[in-house]
C-alpha cells in the first residue's frame, strides 16, 4: 500500500488551521480537497494530538505495545469515549487501528506486540548449541521467530529453518 498522500502535508496543515480557526467547516474542507468528511477529521485530529508536523506521511509503521492495545480497548468497550477519543488519549494514528484491535479483541484474539526490524538481516555463523538454545527459546516463545532473530543478532529466515528442521527431524545441523 502507498504512503503517498494525494493531499501533500503543507496544505493538510492549512486545511486544518482553517478550520480550527473558523473559517472553514470540514464538510466544506472535504469539498475543496476531494476527500471524504473522515479524512478531514483525521487530520484533524492528528494535527491537536500531535502538532502539524505529525501530517507528513511516515515512513514506517508506528508500533504500538501490547498493553497499549489492551488498554485502548478496555477504554472505548468500558465507554470512555468514542473511537476519536480514544486515539487522542493513547496517541494512535488512525481510528481503524483500533476499530481492528476491538475487532480482534472480540472475536478472543490476542493483541500482540509486533517485532519485525530483522527479515533482511544477513545469515550469520552459528554453533549447533547455540542453534539448539535458539530453537528452544522460540519454541517457548510461540514460535516468535522475530523476536529471537533480533535477541540472538541472526535472520528470521535462519530461526524459521532451524525450528522447522528441529520439529521434523530431531535436529538443527546446518
Amino acid at each position: 500500500m502507498s504512503r503517498k498522500s494525494k493531499i501533500d502535508a503543507v496544505k493538510k496543515v492549512e486545511i486544518v488551521e482553517q478550520y480550527l480557526n473558523g473559517e472553514l467547516s470540514q464538510k466544506g474542507a472535504a469539498k475543496m480537497c476531494g476527500v471524504n468528511k473522515r479524512s478531514v477529521q483525521d487530520w484533524i485530529r492528528i494535527y491537536k494530538t500531535d502538532g502539524p508536523e505529525s501530517l507528513l506521511s511516515p515512513k514506517t509503521n508506528k508500533r504500538y505495545s501490547k498493553e497499549l492495545k489492551l488498554q485502548a480497548v478496555h477504554a472505548y468497550l468500558s465507554g470512555e469515549g468514542s473511537l476519536d477519543e480514544i486515539c487522542v488519549k493513547f496517541g494512535i494514528r488512525q481510528h481503524s487501528q483500533l476499530s481492528s484491535w476491538i475487532k480482534a479483541y472480540n472475536e478472543g484474539k490476542e493483541l500482540k506486540e509486533l517485532t519485525g526490524g530483522s527479515a533482511m538481516k544477513k545469515a550469520r555463523k552459528t554453533t549447533l548449541e547455540e542453534r539448539i538454545c535458539i530453537v528452544k527459546d522460540c519454541l517457548d516463545h510461540d514460535r516468535n521467530y522475530g523476536a529471537m532473530a533480533l535477541k540472538y543478532d541472526c535472520s528470521y529466515q535462519q530461526v524459521r529453518n532451524w525450528v522447522e528442521r528441529y520439529e521434523k527431524m530431531g535436529s538443527v545441523s546446518e
